[in-house]
C-alpha cells in the first residue's frame, strides 16, 4: 500500500491571502495604489517571480517595487515583514491539515521568498506541524515552472518510491502542475467544499 501524502499551498488556501486593510498599509508606506502594489509584488511580475525564485535580494526586491534606491536592508526586512502580514493563517485548514497526519504526512509547496518563508515557518510551526515543507527560494523555480515539481517529486521519492501524492491549490494552473507530474490535483475553493 502506497505511503499517502498531502501538500498544501499557503496563500489562498492554508492561509488566507490579500487582506485588503494591511494591504492599503504596504502601499501606502511605499507611495503606490493597493492596485500597483498587487501588480508589483505579484508572483507573475518579473520582480515578483525572481524573489520567489531567489534570483534577486530582499532589497533588490523593494526597491524595485518601491522605484526607490534608498531603501536599506532594516526597511526592506519591515516591508518584507508587512508584506507577510497581508496572509493570516486559515485555522480551519490548520486544524483539518492536523487530522489528516493521522492518516497521511502533510506538508506545504508554496511560492515564497527567503524573507517571508522565513516568517511563515515560525507561522505554522512548521518543525511540529508539518512532515514536508517546501518553499520555491530553496528550489530556485516557482510553480509555474516545470522544474520546482520535478526537484520537489524527485526530493520526495528519493526516501521512498510507492508514494500518493495530492497536492491542494487554488489555482487551477497549478493543481494541472501537480497532475502533470502524477500526483492528485485538488483546487480548492473554500473548506465546505
Amino acid at each position: 500500500m502506497a505511503d499517502k501524502i498531502v501538500l498544501f499551498d499557503y496563500g489562498g488556501v492554508l492561509g488566507y491571502d490579500h487582506l485588503i486593510e494591511k494591504e492599503e498599509l504596504l502601499a501606502y508606506t511605499l507611495g503606490l495604489t493597493q492596485a500597483e502594489l498587487n501588480n508589483r509584488i505579484s508572483e507573475k511580475s518579473t520582480i515578483g517571480k525572481a524573489f520567489r525564485e531567489n534570483k534577486v535580494t530582499e532589497i533588490e526586491f523593494w526597491r524595485s517595487v518601491s522605484q526607490n534606491d534608498k531603501i536599506n536592508e532594516k526597511f526592506a526586512r519591515e516591508l518584507t515583514s508587512m508584506w507577510m502580514d497581508t496572509y493570516c493563517l486559515n485555522e480551519t485548514m490548520m486544524e483539518f491539515l492536523q487530522l489528516l497526519r493521522k492518516v497521511a504526512k502533510v506538508g506545504v509547496l508554496t511560492n515564497i521568498d527567503i524573507g517571508r518563508s522565513e516568517l511563515l515557518e515560525k507561522i505554522l510551526d512548521s518543525n511540529t506541524n508539518l512532515d514536508y515543507y517546501f518553499p520555491s527560494y530553496v528550489f530556485g523555480f516557482s510553480k509555474d515552472t516545470p522544474q520546482l515539481w520535478e526537484l520537489v517529486n524527485e526530493k520526495l521519492f528519493q526516501q521512498n518510491h510507492n508514494l500518493d501524492i495530492i497536492y491542494i491549490d487554488d489555482r487551477a494552473e497549478h493543481v494541472l502542475s501537480a497532475e502533470s507530474i502524477g500526483w492528485k490535483g485538488v483546487r480548492y475553493y473554500n473548506f465546505v467544499q
